[in-house]
């Protein structure tokens, strides 16, 4: 039998990190359109003062069940599969989406490290509204810097 190479190890490994990233985000779009509320869009856009077409409408109390979801369902092996699902997730056009890539980020501390640094400082530049920045600079970077 022979040994596949490191080549294709590591093509699987990124297929395989992809492959996560790409449910993570399909499970999260399913449950948030299921429980969408455009009212509540609407209101969150007047809050924020955006266009309520990045907003599900789905508040932070309906959206623990889909962190526990995700929690229970899958499965971040590695510092790179943490790094892209947790990019992918935020690359998502909603709101929603973005939070729950902060918690994804935020429910695994041993990925909360120097290395993920220029994924953060591309979601502060690429977020640049308060509540996501002081998320990640309170939750993210700030525990980076003070390990």
């Amino acid at each position: 039998m022979q040994t596949p190479s490191i080549f294709l190890l590591l093509c699987f490994a990124m297929t395989d990190r992809k492959k996560i990233a790409t449910d993570i985000c399909r499970y999260v779009q399913s449950e948030l359109s299921k429980i969408s509320n455009p009212k509540k869009a609407s209101c969150m856009a007047a809050y924020m003062k955006s266009d309520p077409s990045i907003f599900y409408g789905v508040q932070k109390p309906d959206r623990s069940p889909i962190v526990s979801g995700i929690r229970a369902t899958f499965s971040i092996e590695d510092q790179a599969s943490y790094e892209e699902a947790v990019g992918a997730l935020w690359n998502l056009p909603h709101r929603e989406e973005k939070y729950l890539a902060l918690d994804l980020a935020r429910m695994h501390k041993k990925y909360i490290s120097p290395s993920a640094m220029n994924l953060y400082e591309s979601m502060i530049r690429t977020g640049a509204w308060w509540d996501f920045v002081d998320d990640i600079a309170c939750n993210l970077v700030g525990r980076v810097l003070l390990e």
